[in-house]
């Protein structure tokens, strides 16, 4: 039999989760060799990995480089959400033989509300068992599986492998880290908790079971909204109390593809404005659903329906992602089961309905409209949205030896853990550039050498500029930097970076010198050194203040 759980009593929805740990990682079961390392990569950093990869010390938000570094056979597979979700589907789809009004809640995450008759026959365990059978004889994937009484607690009991008795769950779950009331939403939701967590750890509360001592009305006058829905979690609730009135507003939209489409890339501007119009139905009714409904429409009568919750459904962008992770399951679903035929089956329309519907004004700014912030995090999403979450970047401020390693270009809105920037960067440039080049021009730094000759200036081995520097030739044409000729005013700075002495000579991790140059009528000029190569590497907004005596060769 399935083992269970007791204590207290809970207030939430008794459901049945379906979670497949690492699912980004799992849903590559087909390319990944049993037993090998492998990772997938976003933003240049390790998103999820194998069990193999972990024992050999490899982790989520490791930096790619580090990763290969660790294990030179490491299979490394971008990351894509879009795939992941048609992946999932296949498990969605043996979960909808099971039960009734299953919920996607993300890939790798799901449920559905517990049938009365189940609970009734006591069937629970043999309906738990069936589920984890035929997931693994239908699709080869292993999967955990558990229920109870509210989000946390059910998806606590699934990761265990646990059935909580009927009223139990909150007991379960003041043993619980009080991460775990919150680890398993997807991201965009998840942050919205990360710094009323991070309070809450400072005060020392890191148990579910300390949050409920510090009781209901300290933590809703210190945290407002989200202490109040920690609350209900914490008890064994839910995230959204469902609507007391006898007849909800019915939020439906539609959009109709004429002709039809057999395209994910065809079918995204219908997507984005049956989004919009449902995000603009719900605006107008004053109310917010906490469930959507997403239906599509094929050219052969038949349509596929599926559930999401738990995401931000006011958010147009959300929307559009969840329905194109619908429309490339059912795509990939009608290939491999070979149901296309010669016939070709298009998608006409795309159908949306939100359920769990609660009335209640959306936030109104003072001038009537969202900050702008608001805008652009919009425009931002639809263009990642269309051309790929790779496609839009920000820059990222972290520690490192020069101008470059302290800044790393991650995709718009990605949860990237930066290298801290305090501590001891011992021999790093001591101030970056206003501007750093993408591709630095190549010069020559031309001066007096230690034998009194005039020629070409290196840092040496020993980290001693062979001369006094009085001239920069600029070889190579910038819209910034003119090439020709510049007179050298001082030595500014001097740096030598160590690197990695196995890198080739021109990668970026290789070992280098930097020379900051005060540059007769205009401004500094940071020129870096790789071997027998001067670049300027980059241009300060003003000139620095009278710097130290620098290490010349001997005359």
């Amino acid at each position: 039999m399935f083992p269970t759980a007791s204590d207290s009593r809970a207030t939430g929805q008794r459901k049945i989760v379906l979670w497949v740990p690492n699912w980004s990682v799992a849903a590559l079961a087909s390319a990944v060799p049993a037993g090998a390392p492998a990772a997938t990569v976003v933003g240049g950093r390790v998103h999820e990995c194998t069990r193999a990869a972990s024992r050999l010390g490899i982790c989520p938000g490791m930096r790619q480089l580090t990763a290969q570094s660790i294990c030179s056979e490491l299979l490394l597979i971008p990351h894509d959400p879009v795939r992941d979700a048609a992946e999932f589907e296949g498990l969605l789809q043996v979960f909808d033989q099971l039960v009734a009004g299953v919920c996607a809640i993300r890939p790798g995450l799901a449920w559905a509300p517990l049938p009365a008759e189940a609970r009734w026959r006591k069937e629970e365990g043999e309906l738990i068992q069936s589920l984890l059978e035929q997931c693994v004889s239908e699709t080869g994937i292993e999967v955990y599986a558990g229920i109870g009484e509210g989000a946390a607690a059910a998806v606590g009991a699934a990761r265990r492998g646990l059935i909580l008795p009927a009223g139990q769950s909150s007991g379960f779950l003041r043993d619980l880290a009080l991460i775990e009331l919150v680890d398993y939403l997807p991201e965009e939701i998840q942050a919205d908790y990360d710094e009323a967590l991070n309070f809450l750890q400072l005060l020392g509360i890191r148990r579910v079971s300390q949050l409920l001592e510090l009781g209901r009305t300290q933590l809703v006058s210190r945290l407002g909204t989200v202490g109040e829905k920690l609350w209900s979690l914490a008890e064994g609730g839910d995230l959204f109390v469902r609507a007391q009135a006898t007849a909800a507003p019915q939020i439906k939209a539609r959009y109709e593809f004429t002709p039809g489409v057999g395209a994910v890339d065809h079918a995204l501007l219908g997507v984005r404005r049956v989004a919009q119009e449902f995000v603009d139905l719900m605006a107008g009714k004053g109310c917010v659903a906490h469930t959507l409904i997403v239906r599509l429409e094929l050219s052969t009568g038949l349509e596929s329906t599926r559930r999401w919750s738990l995401f931000d459904l006011t958010q147009s962008a959300q929307l559009s992602q969840r329905i194109i992770w619908q429309i490339r399951s059912w795509q990939d679903r009608m290939q491999q089961s070979g149901e296309l035929g010669e016939e070709e089956v298009l998608l006409t329309a795309v159908s949306l309905e939100g359920t769990d519907v609660v009335t209640q004004a959306l936030p109104q700014f003072l001038w009537g409209d969202k900050p702008q912030s608001d805008s652009v995090n919009r425009a931002v999403a639809q263009l990642q949205l269309l051309l790929g979450e790779e496609s839009v970047r920000q820059p990222l401020l972290q520690g490192g030896m020069d101008p470059r390693e302290r800044v790393e270009l991650v995709p718009w809105g990605a949860q990237v853990e930066p290298v801290p920037r305090e501590g001891e960067w011992a021999g790093s440039v001591q101030e970056s550039p206003l501007l750093l080049f993408d591709q630095p021009p190549l010069a020559k730094v031309l001066g007096q050498q230690s034998d009194g000759t005039w020629g070409q200036l290196w840092i040496n081995r020993r980290g001693i500029l062979t001369g006094i520097p009085a001239r920069i030739a600029v070889l190579e044409e910038r819209p910034e930097l003119p090439s020709g000729g510049y007179g050298v005013g001082r030595i500014e700075g001097m740096w030598a970076v160590r690197g990695k002495w196995w890198a080739l000579r021109q990668e970026a991790d290789a070992a280098r010198c930097y020379l900051r140059l005060q540059v007769e009528n205009s401004v500094d000029f940071l020129l870096i050194q790789r071997g027998q190569e001067w670049r300027v590497e980059g241009l300060y907004l003003q000139q620095a203040q009278p710097a130290p005596n620098f290490p010349l060769a001997e005359r």
